[in-house]
């Protein structure tokens, strides 16, 4: 595996463990995720940090299919949670590496397939 894809692993893994440690070594400070939500958007390390400690969710990424390039890695996959809702969500994330770290990251998917938490 790549160096790229296993950071992109590590973030992954760091944003549910809410290990801002390995946000910090891994994300630049103008680090930006954007995605078909307005809420989902995130501008900035700081507000990624203050994202992740109010996530509650724990999704997991099944079926992962990886693409590399120079500087960027896709992963193709499903976006699968149990609890509090059921959901399965085809999903794309494209992260941006800049100075061997990631710079932005943009998620596709249809938001009509996420059921209502209410």
């Amino acid at each position: 595996m790549s160096e790229l894809i296993a950071m992109v692993q590590r973030v992954n893994q760091a944003f549910l463990d809410k290990d801002e440690a390995t946000l910090r070594a891994c994300l630049t400070p103008d680090y930006t995720y954007t995605g078909p939500l307005d809420a989902m958007n995130i501008d900035g390390l700081e507000a990624c940090i203050s994202v992740m400690n109010g996530f509650e969710l724990k999704p997991v990424n099944a079926k992962s299919e990886w693409v590399e390039t120079t500087d960027k890695v896709v992963e193709i996959f499903e976006w699968t949670l149990k609890q509090p809702i059921s959901c399965v969500v085809p999903m794309v994330e494209i992260s941006t590496f800049r100075n061997q770290k990631i710079a932005s990251t943009r998620a596709f998917f249809d938001p009509a397939l996420l059921p209502s938490m209410s």
